[in-house]
């Protein structure tokens, strides 16, 4: 019998996008449309937030534990070497490729013009033209000339430009939402973001500030048509993934404390609302939460057509198609020898090994193509607590992303593992 369409590498991306569309249901779709924050999934892969420097702020950034450490973005931008910026992209990618990351939550290319703003270490500094020219650099350490199956798709933040906040507060927060363009200089803080997309970026985020004394609707940037729909999309020409910041729709715990979601300027609406009117303003996809039902809901009631999330989905699934994921869903260890280095993959292996951690191949959680995972046990014993990967004691959780649900194993004791020293990917050629 003849492999569907959307199964067959041969075929054109957009042939297969379709034909696996068509064979969505409404809730599988609704599904695509939230990128959650999980522990890493069995088959290794999960997207993260920047993790070569020393900054560890859960959240927004964490230390390098076994990774390779490097200067915070604003050093490298004091450094001003655009062919340094590009290695350091390509010494992240193959590092996430190693451990399974297909998408990384950076760079951060917001403009440090407030100085009392908090996250001005994340990003390149002041200056639109350096932040311009090593944003390009970047983006081609991270994908390469084009997005393709070497590459880790990178989700430039936060648009329309983050640094301009009100008396440099912090939007995570309600008394920091307001985001002011002091002096005129909004298309300033554009600048670096347009260099973005003329690389090639293939995501990207808008911040949770929410404008004023603009010409914008005052609302958060993920909820903003002026700004998704009619300037990325519209002025810029950007058709990639538009990924909100993480929690614009519920209120959810976080180190302890609850957090209401951060719906700048939309805070009066029910949760469906807020999600309705991030579809209608152009976002794709929902960062950190987990509730399809209410898109689903959505649809059921005639709010937002489905013919609108397919549009999303489709953006979504072309994405994983172009970074091989229906072929090669995890790295295993053939090929993360192939995409480190050995020397490399040496070294952050015995990184791990003084780090408490341990790469392993495990047979007992096989890929869809049957291949060992190569996936990292917690990324520091800092990180397994803060995201619950492999708890310390057993028994432990892990849940699939092929469907086939949870698995339970037992923990660090079992046998069942074999610990491999990981060995590293070579530099991309292409």
């Amino acid at each position: 019998m003849t492999a569907p369409t959307c199964r067959d590498p041969h075929r054109p991306v957009d042939e297969r996008v379709e034909d696996l569309l068509a064979r969505m249901t409404l809730e599988e779709k609704a599904g695509q449309l939230f990128h959650s924050m999980l522990g890493m999934n069995a088959d290794g892969t999960l997207s993260t937030d920047p993790i070569h420097a020393f900054t560890d702020n859960p959240g927004a950034s964490f230390d390098s534990g076994a990774f390779s450490a490097w200067p915070e973005p604003l050093g490298l931008a004091a450094i001003g070497d655009p062919e340094l910026v590009e290695r350091f992209g390509d010494t992240v990618r193959r590092e996430y490729l190693a451990v399974g990351f297909r998408v990384a939550l950076h760079p951060q290319i917001d403009l440090a013009t407030e100085p009392r703003w908090s996250r001005q270490s994340g990003t390149f500094g002041s200056s639109a033209d350096v932040t311009s020219e090593l944003v390009r650099a970047y983006v081609r350490g991270l994908q390469g000339a084009k997005l393709g199956p070497d590459s880790v798709a990178a989700m430039v933040k936060h648009f329309p430009g983050g640094g301009p906040q009100k008396d440099g507060e912090d939007p995570h927060f309600a008394h920091g939402k307001e985001q002011v363009y002091p002096g005129g200089m909004r298309d300033y803080h554009l600048a670096p973001f347009k260099a973005a997309i003329e690389a090639g970026c293939s995501q990207m985020m808008p911040y949770y500030g929410q404008p004023v004394g603009t010409d914008w609707e005052e609302v958060g940037f993920g909820f903003n048509r002026d700004v998704l729909t009619g300037l990325l999309r519209g002025r810029l020409g950007f058709d990639g993934i538009i990924c909100t910041d993480w929690g614009l729709l519920n209120e959810a715990p976080v180190l302890g404390e609850l957090f209401p979601a951060r719906a700048w300027g939309a805070e009066h609406l029910s949760v469906a609302e807020r999600a309705a009117k991030a579809l209608d303003a152009g976002s794709d996809q929902f960062g950190g939460e987990q509730c399809p039902e209410v898109i689903v809901e959505l649809v059921r009631t005639g709010r937002i057509t489905e013919a609108r999330i397919d549009a999303s989905v489709r953006r979504l699934l072309r994405g994983k198609f172009v970074l091989g994921l229906f072929e090669n869903p995890c790295v295993d260890p053939g090929r993360a020898e192939e995409i480190v280095g050995a020397s490399e993959f040496t070294a952050l292996g015995e990184a791990a090994q003084r780090r408490s951690l341990t790469v392993l191949t495990n047979q007992d959680l096989l890929p869809l193509q049957g291949r060992p995972n190569l996936y990292l046990r917690g990324v520091s014993e800092r990180a397994a607590r803060r995201t619950a990967t492999w708890s310390p004691t057993p028994p432990t959780r892990i849940w699939r992303c092929c469907g086939c649900g949870p698995r339970t194993r037992s923990g660090p004791g079992s046998s069942s593992p074999s610990s491999t020293p990981v060995r590293s990917p070579s530099p991309r050629t292409s």
